[in-house]
């Protein structure tokens, strides 16, 4: 029962913050003490309320489950990979500042992409390896 009022709790705290974010308009650079005091404590705050929820979610579509699974296992590279490396380089080589707005949308998929594919990569030729070595020898 809890596990349910967890996960509607941090829907409504997620949707709060999309409305205030989204709709009223509450840009970094003119409220930084609501994002950094606020926002980005309550996102935690929510992603960590959603965890029992998840660990409790056995089984599902195969739809469903193995794009999870994916992202499951790849998202220790991701997050290696996605600011470090892939946004700043890609920034390094291509000025954003100029583009329209199709052309950002264009970065931004290709951003994503670039990141999923060499954190698949990093996964399965480093990381996965190293996992099963670490098996072995136990």
């Amino acid at each position: 029962k809890s596990v349910k009022i967890s996960l509607l709790l941090s829907q409504l705290i997620l949707g709060t913050l999309a409305v205030l974010v989204g709709f009223i308009k509450l840009p970094i650079e003119q409220y930084p003490v609501f994002w950094n005091l606020l926002f980005l404590p309550l996102i935690s705050i929510a992603s960590a309320m959603m965890l029992p929820f998840f660990a409790e979610w056995k089984s599902g579509p195969d739809k469903l489950r193995q794009p999870i699974q994916f992202l499951g296992a790849i998202s220790y590279s991701v997050y290696l990979l996605h600011y470090s490396f892939v946004l700043y380089l890609m920034k390094y080589f291509i000025d954003t500042y100029y583009m329209d707005i199709w052309q950002l949308h264009t970065f931004t998929v290709l951003y994503l992409l670039v990141t999923f594919v060499l954190s698949w990569c990093l996964y399965e030729f480093f990381e996965r390896p190293l996992m099963k070595i670490r098996e072995e020898k136990m």
